[in-house]
């Protein structure tokens, strides 16, 4: 039987640290915004999620998900194109789980594909230019 009041919150962050790094190319860091300690560690992927639980549909979530990148000019585009090729392979029904945390349902809307914000920025020793990319998605508890 259904018990509306047994209500569990969606790990978001959890799901999507780990959703990210598995499309992630080797070569980049992956972390929550507010985990990153310093900008040093180029090439960057930073993910920012909000989730809002649809109604009375227990453990259907609603979240926006934004990526931020952060590469050298010379091979940022390789970067952002995988990483968007990933966040689009979360549409097939065996991808985009993780077991006991979450599971995306569908990919409902693309907000911004991966555009360039601003020019380089200097970062300590490094030249460096940002992507940034939003979807909505419908996630549910797994």
């Amino acid at each position: 039987m259904f018990d509306r009041f047994a209500v569990e919150l969606l790990d978001n962050d959890g799901l999507f640290q780990t959703l990210v790094r598995e499309v992630t190319p080797e070569r980049a860091e992956v972390a929550g915004n507010l985990d990153v300690g310093s900008y040093a560690e180029i090439p960057l992927v930073t993910h920012y999620s909000v989730a809002t639980q649809e109604g009375n549909a227990n453990g259907l979530w609603t979240v926006t998900l934004t990526l931020n990148i952060f590469d050298d000019p010379k091979t940022a585009y390789e970067l952002v194109r995988a990483i968007y090729k990933g966040v689009w392979a979360w549409e097939d029904p065996t991808k985009g789980i993780v077991p006991g945390v979450g599971a995306i349902e569908s990919l409902d809307q693309e907000i911004s594909a991966f555009s360039r914000v601003g020019g380089q920025a200097q970062m300590e020793t490094k030249a460096v230019i940002q992507y940034s990319g939003s979807w909505n998605f419908t996630a549910r508890n797994h």
